[in-house]
C-alpha cells in the first residue's frame, strides 16, 4: 500500500486519539446502611470502648484532598497510556484555595509537586503517597487541619 492511500484511509477515519480523561463518578455508598447519630453522622462501628462514626456530608480540606487522589486513582489503568502522572496532571487543576467548595480537582501545586518528584526518580506511587500525604504541604488546609486535630 502506498503512503498516500494510507494517508487518505487516516484521514477518513480519523488517527486513534490520545486516551481520554473520565471524571470518578459520584460515589456509589448508599448511605442510608448505616445508622444515623446525630444530625447528618452516621455510625459506621460500635465495638467494645470504640465508635466509628463520620458524617458524609463533611466537605473540607481532608475530604477534598481524598477526592484528588480518588480521581487521579480512578483514571489510572495500568499497562496503558493512563499512567498516575497523566491521570493526575488531567484531573480538574482547583481554581481557588478552598478546593473543598469545588468539584474533584487537585491543586496546581501538588501536580508540579508530583511531576517533579517522578522526573526525579521517584516510583509513582510512592511520589503520590510522598506529596499527598507524608508532606501534606501543597493542598491547602491539610496541614492546618491534622495539627488541629485531637
Amino acid at each position: 500500500m502506498r503512503i498516500s492511500t494510507i494517508l487518505a484511509v487516516l484521514a477518513l477515519t480519523g488517527c486513534p486519539q490520545e486516551s481520554e480523561y473520565v471524571e470518578p463518578p459520584p460515589t456509589p455508598l448508599d448511605f442510608a446502611i448505616f445508622p444515623t447519630v446525630v444530625g447528618s453522622s452516621k455510625l459506621f462501628a460500635d465495638v467494645t470502648e470504640a465508635r466509628l462514626e463520620f458524617d458524609p456530608t463533611t466537605r473540607d480540606a481532608i475530604t477534598a484532598l481524598g477526592l484528588c487522589v480518588d480521581a487521579a486513582a480512578y483514571c489510572y489503568a495500568p499497562g496503558t497510556s493512563k499512567t498516575l502522572s497523566w491521570c493526575l496532571e488531567h484531573t480538574r487543576t482547583c481554581a481557588t484555595d478552598t478546593p473543598w467548595t469545588e468539584k474533584a480537582c487537585c491543586p496546581r501545586s501538588c501536580k508540579d509537586e508530583f511531576a517533579t518528584a517522578v522526573t526525579a526518580g521517584t516510583a509513582e506511587a510512592a511520589a503520590l503517597e510522598q506529596v499527598f500525604f507524608t508532606k501534606k504541604d501543597c493542598f491547602p488546609g491539610v496541614k492546618a487541619a491534622l495539627e488541629a486535630a485531637p
